[in-house]
């Protein structure tokens, strides 16, 4: 299959930052949001914004949302939009207090000073939405995302154990609101496409600034200084690009896939910005290790129960 750019496909923005700085930053998010042709935001609509917490380590290695990426989004938001509903969510995972990791790792600050509020989702009202979904016929999302006016995916650029990559997509994973998410793992990339499904976000912006890889992702991979940005309105075009930033085969990556044959979006992009082959390289992962967690989660007997949705 042939995924090189053409007219009239989905634009996905790469775009490389000069310097780490706030001011630098800034620029990189708004010439992404630019070249993209803007964001399609109304004046006074209510806008969620799903950031990354996975662990309770600093952005410095990777991990986690850089809060100069989150600063400039708020900031950008604010210059172009008037009275806007700014919300930054994220929920809780099986070993991760969102309220508490987004408290102690220093995101309040960033939040009140553009006048935006925090929401875990894990604890918001829940509501039901039916799906045709690979996994899940029916699924609780929380009520705030499900009726905000536009829907944004902030995901780091990083590599994942049992999904070798993680971006927009795995992204929407996180922000469903059952905690112990790990009872999902030996059918993930199904998971990720149904959660996409119920929750498809308005534009998807990965942080690069600070990416990760080695098999060791999402948490405890190595950090790896790229100073790049890539966002897209099309969650399967953005993360089939950053599959290819990183070295991956995006058709080998179950999860993009398989959301691009369910039609949550499709492989086919047009690049905006750099040229992939100047900021493409090879992530280092190991596959052996890999495959071997894949399929001790494939074959693992422990009775995990019913999830009471």
């Amino acid at each position: 299959m042939n995924w090189s750019s053409r007219q009239g496909r989905e634009k996905v923005a790469i775009v490389k930052i000069k310097h780490g700085n706030p001011a630098s930053i800034f620029k990189g998010v708004t010439k992404v949001i630019e070249l993209v042709n803007g964001l399609g935001i109304d004046d006074n609509d209510t806008v969620l914004i799903k950031i990354n917490i996975n662990s309770l380590r600093t952005e410095e290695t990777g991990s986690i949302t850089d809060r100069r990426v989150l600063n400039a989004l708020l900031k950008y938001l604010r210059i172009n939009y008037r009275n806007l509903k700014i919300i930054v969510a994220e929920s809780n995972a099986t070993g991760t207090d969102a309220t508490l990791y987004f408290k102690w790792l220093g995101y309040p600050e960033v939040i009140e000073k553009w006048n935006a509020s925090f929401l875990n989702l894990s604890k918001d009202e829940l509501v039901k939405k039916k799906i045709d979904g690979l996994r899940f016929k029916e699924i609780k999302v929380s009520k705030t995302l499900a009726e905000a006016n536009y829907f944004i995916s902030l995901a780091k650029l990083k590599t994942h154990l049992l999904t070798k990559v993680t971006g927009v997509l795995k992204n929407q994973f996180g922000a469903i609101p059952y905690r112990m998410k790990i009872h999902f793992h030996d059918k993930l990339d199904e998971a990720i496409v149904d959660a996409n499904i119920a929750m498809k976000p308005d534009f998807g912006l990965i942080d690069g600034v600070i990416a990760m890889e080695s098999e060791r992702g999402p948490t405890y991979g190595q950090p790896l200084h790229l100073n790049l940005l890539i966002g897209g309105k099309d969650p399967v075009a953005t993360d089939t690009v950053a599959a290819k930033v990183m070295g991956f085969h995006p058709y080998l990556i179950g999860h993009i896939r398989k959301a691009s044959h369910k039609g949550v979006g499709r492989m086919d992009y047009e690049i905006v910005g750099e040229d992939l082959d100047s900021v493409k390289r090879k992530f280092k992962y190991n596959y052996l290790i890999s495959k071997a967690y894949r399929i001790a989660y494939h074959f693992r007997k422990r009775e995990t129960g019913r999830i009471n949705w």
